[in-house]
């Protein structure tokens, strides 16, 4: 039932983005710097603890030094607004406290080099499974499977291909409905 709620959810997201209407709109969660921000942050590095409490049996991934934490809000084009919104809220505030099972990034010209850099090497390196990051300009899905290779993408789909995760049975992604206007 939660698979199945979480799969249309996804489609839903992934469907209602304006991949190539209007930039998402951006917060920075503080302004300014964020709280304790010393300038040039040291290496990202696992912060996590042996004394830390364990959740459903692991500890819980604590990353420090990630990035300045933000918001990005995506909004349909004008024609399907329903007053709708994704809301995508990476980890930040220079920690991410767990990890999720699945990751779908979304790239714009502003951020696309943080999100198939950094953001994907965070991901790899705290638990994260998969990451799609969607090409609204190429029309591309690149799939992720970081137990195969953190570094590179396992799959690439074009418009026309289609494609199923085991995290989400039962659930087959058409890119060709991820892309349609």
């Amino acid at each position: 039932m939660a698979a199945s709620a979480l799969a249309t959810l996804l489609l839903l997201a992934l469907t209602g983005l304006p991949l190539a209407a209007a930039e998402p709109l951006v917060l920075n969660l503080w302004p300014g710097t964020p709280p304790g921000d010393t300038g040039t942050l040291p290496p990202e590095a696992d912060l996590t603890k042996d004394t830390d409490k364990l959740i459903a049996g692991r500890r819980i991934i604590k990353l420090g030094n990630v990035t300045t934490p933000q918001l990005a809000v995506y909004r349909p084009a004008k024609e399907k607004d329903t007053g709708a919104a994704v809301i995508i809220c990476p980890g930040g505030g220079f920690s991410i406290h767990g990890a999720p099972d699945l990751v779908i990034e979304v790239l714009s010209p502003a951020t696309a080099q943080l999100d198939k850099t950094t953001k994907r090497r965070v991901y790899a390196r705290t638990g994260v499974q998969e990451m799609w990051l969607v090409d609204p300009l190429l029309l591309q899905i690149h799939l992720y499977d970081f137990a195969r290779d953190p570094k590179k993408a396992v799959r690439i789909l074009e418009d026309d291909e289609t494609f199923e995760t085991a995290l989400l049975p039962g659930l087959t992604v058409a890119a060709a409905e991820v892309f349609k206007r």
